[in-house]
């Protein structure tokens, strides 16, 4: 990564003094980096925290999973869903920490960035099994931290942070210009740089670093369009979907690199194929309540 990343020594010192992952997370993201880990050591990861072993079992059970039958267990949740989306449990009830501000400026601005990063991780997970990715709680996780860079400059330089960024949070490529300008690294850089420091895997490094410019990424350039346009798509629903701003964001969507490459890798992108997935997005927000609770 260091190859790839360059950042400023203020953004390094930025970054290094950010509050780690809980150990939990940490072991189970070691964990999962393998394949010889047992049933019997994640159980134990889990239930070393009490509290989020509570926040499993809720999830387990919620109507976005699906399962038939009550899961009162943390055997019958850890079999059913697995070390990646217990991963993704413990990390996304980490992250409401880091999302937290003081000031109502600050409150009201982090809770936006929050939002977003939960509903691009919901919109990953459904547009990576649209091109049919066998694991596709990794594509919930990028989305849920792909904006990290974000909250490093808003810990660190608050009121530059949020001079650049509007209080309706619109990421341009104007604001991309003046995060460089300002900062000396994006949001894209600086948050590779943190997952890196956390010990995330290449394959959820890269594509956070590149979800703006996924065309740039020869190493998993598949993942980094995936969360480049789930990413469009989170911000499309913060608007009425029948607007006129709608339908000009959407136009000017189809005419980007970023929608050639997702044309040219086979999906159907059209303005009518955008406006059915909005609309599926929306009912899948509603599915998925109690995993966005985690973060109340």
């Amino acid at each position: 990564m260091a190859e790839v990343i360059t950042c400023p020594a203020n953004i390094v010192d930025a970054v290094n003094s950010l509050p780690t992952l809980p150990d939990t997370a940490i072991r189970l993201i070691e964990l999962a980096k393998n394949d010889d880990y047992s049933v019997a050591e994640v159980e134990s990861v889990v239930k070393s925290d009490p509290a989020l072993a509570v926040r499993v079992l809720k999830v387990a059970n919620s109507p976005f999973y699906g399962f038939l039958g009550r899961i009162s267990s943390i055997e019958h949740a850890t079999s059913l869903l697995g070390i990646n989306e217990l991963k993704n449990i413990f990390v996304a009830s980490a992250m409401a920490n880091y999302f937290a501000d003081g000031s109502q400026r600050g409150y009201l601005l982090m809770k936006r960035v929050r939002d977003h990063s939960v509903k691009t991780g919901l919109v990953a997970r459904m547009i990576g099994e649209k091109f049919n990715e066998a694991d596709v709680s990794e594509f919930f996780l990028i989305g849920l931290i792909h904006d990290i860079g974000m909250v490093v400059f808003a810990k660190h330089a608050k009121e530059d942070f949020f001079n650049i960024v509007s209080d309706e949070f619109v990421e341009t490529e104007e604001t991309i210009r003046l995060e460089k300008e300002t900062f000396g690294a994006s949001h894209s850089e600086t948050g590779a740089l943190v997952l890196e420091n956390w010990r995330f895997p290449f394959s959820i490094v890269y594509p956070v670093l590149y979800h703006h410019e996924p065309w740039l990424d020869t190493n998993y350039p598949l993942f980094s369009m995936i969360m480049h346009f789930a990413d469009f798509l989170s911000h499309l629903t913060e608007d009425d979907p029948k607007s006129q701003k709608q339908r000009m964001q959407i136009k000017r969507f189809l005419g980007t690199k970023g929608a050639k490459m997702i044309s040219d890798s086979g999906f159907d992108l059209t303005f009518d194929s955008i406006i059915d997935l909005r609309g599926r997005i929306d009912r899948l927000l509603v599915e998925a309540g109690d995993v966005v609770s985690l973060f109340a």
